[in-house]
């Protein structure tokens, strides 16, 4: 499945990791003005851009969960098995 994040949820993953965005940009491939511009909402990936910055952050822990038409974010090893 083609995971689409929006700047929000891209944020909230580069918080749950304590990544700057100059990591994310180097993990991913890109300059740093495409993510800027991205999380200011400002420009928006391409799919093939939006698909290496899913799977970054996939590879990272980070898990998006569809739940009522909401992607919700978080980190796989902060969850606990109860």
């Amino acid at each position: 499945m083609n995971i689409i994040i929006n700047y929000k949820q891209c944020k909230a993953a580069r918080a749950l990791l304590d990544w700057n965005q100059d990591i994310l940009c180097e993990k991913v491939g890109v300059a740093k003005s495409t993510i800027g511009d991205f999380e200011r909402g400002v420009r928006n990936l391409r799919i093939e851009t939006m698909q290496k910055v899913v799977g970054v952050f996939e590879d990272e822990g980070i898990r998006f969960e569809s739940e009522k038409g909401r992607i919700l974010v978080e980190l796989a090893s902060s969850i606990s098995a109860n």
